[in-house]
């Protein structure tokens, strides 16, 4: 049968639904302008795309192509003091990656700047809920790994050359393990 490819479309706001093996181009989602939408991942009928620039996550509908909800990856208040870079350079937080957790309960993005990791769980309607925000104990959390059995997320702080290992919590949030690992800048792993 055939297959479906999403593409988020940093510069020019999209998500593109791409048919395969064809490369038919399929109905597409468009987010406001200025979003930057960065990576996404899929359950059900539901994509959930991390905006790098305005550090939100947009629900689209797969079936309607729309976006359902728009929330915040940050908190209200956000403290850049602890990566100099974000603070005097980019002047703002940005996001990098998106997860789903290994039982596709809950939803993680990682935000540069404010150093955190965001959780999310997934209503029965498709739509997020805020679970709070875990400090990642290094600089821009690029990128982070979901163990396929759950039991531990690692983050990948680039600019502190580090990987820390968290442990999900009930709730959605995660608790931090003693020790890192010392990785030059760290920004991608898969799990083999």
């Amino acid at each position: 049968g055939s297959k479906v490819v999403l593409v988020p479309d940093l510069g020019g706001d999209l998500l593109h639904c791409i048919g395969l093996p064809g490369f038919e181009m399929l109905p597409k989602a468009e987010l406001p302008v200025g979003s930057g939408p960065r990576h996404c991942c899929v359950r059900d009928s539901y994509c959930y795309i991390v905006s790098e620039l305005t550090s939100t996550i947009d629900v689209v509908d797969l079936g309607s192509m729309k976006s359902v909800q728009r929330i915040s990856t940050l908190p209200e208040h956000v403290d850049l003091s602890g990566n100099k870079f974000f603070q005097d350079v980019v002047k703002q937080s940005e996001c990098a990656a998106i997860k789903l957790s290994a039982d596709s309960k809950y939803l993680y993005a990682s935000n540069r700047g404010h150093d955190s990791l965001a959780a999310f769980s997934i209503l029965d309607n498709g739509q997020l809920e805020s679970r709070g925000w875990t400090l990642t104990k290094g600089q821009t959390p690029r990128d982070f790994c979901v163990h396929p059995n759950g039991s531990a997320v690692l983050v990948m702080n680039q600019d502190s050359g580090t990987i820390k290992t968290f442990i999900p919590t009930k709730g959605g949030c995660f608790d931090c393990m003693p020790g890192e690992l010392k990785v030059p800048a760290p920004v991608a792993m898969v799990v083999l």
